[in-house]
């Protein structure tokens, strides 16, 4: 009896929205009062007569149910259809469960034989994520320590990007979950997949301070797969990467990342330090022995590179370590010249004059700071900053 009231409503809810769209908003309201007085037991038995099209036509007249709804037809040897990038393909209603988070319902999916290593039947884009892949990466320790993880779980790819089970538990923020997937013998991930991040970088890169210290213990390539330094560099060259901690550069210095080595473009990690907003991270570089006068491929150093973006603090971290500050790239220019070239370089110049820095140095073509600054800045800018950092009279000649 109270079925049938429920599909009347369904009915006649979803016939208003189709006969009239714009009462689709004021139906969202009132779907939430009925379920609300309903019980969840007979929802249940009532949509579990529905197939995929009429559940989704129900799931239309709530938006707030609407994963609760779509979670109840989640059935054994059934799949979800979804599009992505306009391609259609289809996952396992165990893995959708998952992903929603609805670990009552994966249980259930689980207990009435659902597997938990099913791929999606069309593998977009090289996507190959199973229920318990996310499952890891989601952090369900319970739920992944009842379906029980197998060495060929941690031993292969799940996605074009490279992503192991020991990506997946390092981005769950769970060190129960990689210990347990260390545990296995060389896991995937561990050491580098190919041409892609790797789960140390990921870690360092995200701050999880407690994780990269467990894969370096677990013997983590220091060495950044896809890029031709190390994990330190590549993080410091990662503007996404804001979380990094100074305890975990302290760590991969001491396990043995190189800040000497230079990448393909010559710069260490002091030189992508110096151009960060970090200027914590250049003192604990210098700290460790970071060389100052060490050049990239176009003869800059890390007060060039420090100079040129204004970065004013790194600029005063370096010089008070012993930077020179009339050091010269491969084309003679020193870091006040480069500073005078760009907008953002007015702190920049200010300190560099005040700590004596040569303003009648030339370059290779014979131009002074004050010709580069000619040469790039505006005419009442380029007074304006000659006027009240150099403060010298050259500044009356332009």
């Amino acid at each position: 009896m109270l079925s049938n009231i429920v599909l009347k409503q369904y009915r006649n809810t979803h016939y208003r929205i189709a006969q009239c769209p714009q009462w689709r908003a004021g139906s969202m309201q009132q779907g939430a009062t009925i379920l609300n007085q309903l019980p969840a037991e007979l929802l249940y038995a009532v949509v579990e007569n529905l197939d995929l099209k009429d559940l989704s036509q129900l799931a239309m007249v709530n938006q707030q149910f609407w994963g609760f709804l779509r979670s109840m037809l989640y059935r054994v040897g059934t799949r979800k259809e979804y599009t992505r990038q306009g391609r259609s393909g289809s996952r396992t209603w165990l893995e959708f469960a998952v992903t929603r988070a609805h670990v009552e319902l994966a249980s259930q999916l689980l207990d009435r034989g659902g597997d938990p290593r099913l791929a999606p039947d069309t593998c977009l884009d090289g996507d190959y994520r199973t229920a318990l892949f996310y499952a890891v990466q989601y952090g369900m320790i319970d739920l992944v320590e009842r379906i029980g993880l197998r060495l060929d779980d941690v031993s292969k790819v799940y996605d074009r990007n490279g992503s192991t089970l020991l990506h997946a538990a390092v981005l769950s923020q769970a060190p129960t979950l990689v210990d347990h997937i260390l545990g296995f013998d060389r896991p995937w991930g561990l050491k580098g997949i190919r041409s892609h991040p790797s789960a140390l970088y990921l870690a360092a890169c995200n701050g999880y301070t407690q994780i990269v210290s467990r894969l370096l213990v677990a013997g983590a390539n220091l060495n950044q797969c896809g890029c031709s330094g190390t994990v330190l560099q590549a993080i410091m060259k990662d503007d996404s990467c804001k979380a990094i901690q100074e305890d975990i550069i302290t760590m991969l210095v001491e396990k043995g990342d190189d800040l000497h080595k230079k990448d393909d473009d010559g710069r260490t990690i002091l030189h992508y330090a110096a151009c960060s907003h970090v200027p914590d991270v250049v003192n604990l570089l210098i700290k460790l022995g970071a060389i100052l006068e060490t050049r990239d491929r176009l003869g800059n150093t890390p007060l060039h590179e420090a100079a040129g973006k204004g970065r004013i603090e790194n600029v005063k971290a370096l010089i008070t370590a012993g930077a020179s500050v009339d050091a010269t790239n491969w084309f003679d220019m020193t870091p006040l010249m480069v500073a005078m070239r760009w907008e953002h370089g007015a702190a920049s110049v200010e300190y560099l004059a005040s700590v004596k820095a040569d303003i009648n140095a030339e370059d290779r073509t014979n131009m002074t700071p004050i010709h580069a600054a000619g040469c790039h800045l505006k005419r009442g800018r380029l007074r304006e900053r000659l006027h009240f950092t150099l403060q010298s009279e050259t500044s009356n000649q332009i």
